[in-house]
């Protein structure tokens, strides 16, 4: 089948159609193609072809966006933000019109990169990488000259892919086809085609082009293989030199004439940025508490005290709560001991003072409970019995009265009471003698 020509085409195509694809529109609806000087065929009418170009850049320009293109972006946007953590989404916008594509060459002697499926504009991400590359070189610092290693690792070479991926950066949703019209004006036609003076005199000749403009979704993702935790550096460094480039050098053609500037927001307003930010913050958290918690591990009864239930009664002079809940009865002593020796509570209003004293008898009526469970306390073992049976030097006997005194603090379940009991038993220990450890396992156990 031979080709069809370009103005049956034309004829073939619905007039009223307004939700085209431009990219096929441009390339086969032209009317009338222009011809260069040293060939143009037998009654070719010059101004008849210089319209029908004109008016097959209009009746792009007159298009709407094509029907499916918001629900497909919206489905693509919902699978990068599904991928936050490994991701990087913004929305980049451009600073006036951009030109890519422009070696691309259609029968109205202008080339545009159009989306393949959408006929919309879009910023390739072969282009978006390759600004990328330039940004690091230029604005990263001499460790992301191109001769080195850490340009290499993010970018790639022919051996190895790259740390970083670029998707194709797709024309936000709900701004119009994206697309306006620029004019090129020859002013001096005869200099530039018959090689005749440039003459003021000359007829200038606009010749009218297609440009992008508008924001678009940028998309850089970590490649599968690497952890974003642990390599999201890498899309960082990525982001930072893609907007460096975008807004130093710019993307596309007539770059020195203005063209092609898009302003990316910073790292941290990235979906990416924003996730990463918060694992590091949480990373930092968990640091800090474990030094704080090894810190008060250390610590003997007194100090906690002072370092804990002192901030813990400050804290509701600014309506917080206290964090802390005291783990015995010999702390919570202290705590409530220290409050008024410390002299804390002077001065403070009766709704502050009162609510501390209440807390303190509460936890008293804890830990004074039948049955009391700490689960983080580990079982009494038969050495931390041994030790508590001290020689009475003077009686030149074990003070077995004492160590039952000191077990009774220590045991927190019944096997703890029956575990010490035995062991003092078997030394010697009458009843009066363990009194206390009697009582203890009385109210653990639940009876009287």
């Amino acid at each position: 089948m031979s080709e069809m020509p370009l103005n049956q085409g034309r004829r073939l195509a619905p007039a009223s159609l307004k939700s085209k694809h431009i990219g096929l529109w441009l390339d086969r609806y032209l009317e009338l193609q222009t011809w260069h000087q040293d060939r143009v065929p037998a009654g070719y009418d010059k101004d008849r072809a210089r319209k029908a170009r004109d008016r097959l850049v209009q009746e792009a320009l007159d298009s709407s966006v094509p029907q499916g293109y918001p629900e497909a972006f919206l489905t693509w946007r919902t699978e990068l933000d599904d991928q936050s953590d490994r991701i990087a989404v913004a929305p980049a916008k451009g600073q006036g019109r951009i030109l890519v594509g422009s070696g691309q060459k259609n029968p109205a002697e202008f080339g545009i990169t159009l989306h393949r499926t959408w006929g919309l504009p879009y910023l390739p991400g072969s282009s978006l990488k390759g600004i990328a590359a330039w940004g690091a070189h230029h604005g990263l610092g001499d460790a992301w000259l191109r001769d080195q290693e850490l340009h290499k690792a993010l970018f790639g070479d022919v051996e190895e892919q790259g740390a970083v991926i670029f998707h194709d950066a797709m024309l936000l949703s709900g701004q119009g086809i994206g697309l306006a019209q620029d004019v090129l004006t020859v002013h001096h036609p005869d200099y530039y085609q018959k090689d005749a003076e440039p003459s003021d005199t000359d007829s200038p000749i606009p010749v009218p082009f297609i440009s992008a403009h508008g924001a678009f979704l940028v998309a850089i993702e970590l490649h599968p293989s690497l952890d974003p935790v642990a390599h999201g550096h890498w899309l960082r460094a990525a982001w930072e030199a893609l907007r460096f480039g975008l807004r130093e050098h710019g993307i596309g053609a007539k770059t020195n004439a203005g063209y092609g500037r898009v302003e990316l927001p910073a790292w941290e307003e990235t979906s990416t940025g924003k996730v990463l930010a918060k694992v590091e913050a949480e990373r930092i958290e968990r640091e800090r508490q474990e030094v704080e918690r090894q810190r008060f591990a250390s610590m003997g009864p007194a100090q906690r005290v002072r370092e804990v239930h002192v901030a813990d009664l400050r804290s509701w002079l600014e309506g917080g709560e206290h964090q802390y809940l005291c783990p015995d009865e010999g702390e919570i002593r202290l705590a409530a001991r220290r409050v008024k020796e410390m002299g804390v509570a002077r001065g403070l209003r009766a709704s502050v003072r009162e609510p501390w004293r209440d807390w303190v008898q509460e936890e008293l009526e804890r830990v004074e409970a039948p049955v009391v469970v700490l689960p983080t306390r580990a079982p009494l073992s038969v050495e931390a019995v041994d030790r508590a049976v001290v020689w009475d030097q003077k009686k030149k006997r074990y003070d077995l009265r004492k160590a039952a005194q000191t077990l009774a603090g220590q045991c927190f379940t019944v096997a703890d009471c029956d575990l010490a009991l035995e062991r003092l038993r078997a030394k010697g220990a009458s009843d009066s003698e363990l009194s206390g450890l009697l009582q203890r396992h009385a109210n653990l156990s639940g009876t009287p």
